[in-house]
């Protein structure tokens, strides 16, 4: 079957609601047995190896920085060169904040009725990358 590699890690950084305290907050809980993965882990859509050197603790805007729970599947793996699909759970990381005052958004609920489906391509050359994702998020029909 191959390989078994697990990954247990979290942190004491309270954010939303614990913003300032010490709170205890799940970062990974990942395991992989061969070519399979299964877990809470960096979203199969995002790179983490991209992230750059900087001061500000949350990442430059926009980046996709987002640990979801999924089940993936590495179907070619050479080096750091790699294609991976995944089945990850639906929905949204934002911090918002607290927004029920708000008029506009008084009954507004969210709707993520399947999951999302997400894969990549990563070619790693000599002191190049070359990355290509996809992501079904968004693509749910109505009823």
């Amino acid at each position: 079957m191959g390989e078994l590699k697990t990954i247990f890690e979290f942190e004491l950084f309270g954010t939303g609601v614990d913003a300032g305290q010490t709170t205890f907050r799940l970062r990974h809980a990942w395991g992989e047995l061969g070519r399979f993965g299964a877990g809470q882990y960096w979203s199969t859509f995002m790179d983490p190896d991209i992230f750059p050197n900087q001061l500000e603790y949350w990442g430059p805007n926009g980046i996709i920085w987002y640990r979801n729970v999924q089940f993936r599947f590495t179907a070619w793996s050479k080096g750091d060169s790699n294609v991976m699909i995944a089945v990850e759970r639906s929905g949204a990381s934002a911090d918002q904040g607290v927004y029920a005052d708000r008029i506009q958004l008084q009954g507004v609920k969210p709707r993520f009725p399947m999951p999302d489906i997400t894969g990549h391509f990563r070619w790693e050359g000599k002191g190049a990358t070359f990355s290509l994702r996809e992501s079904t998020a968004g693509f749910s029909g109505t009823t």
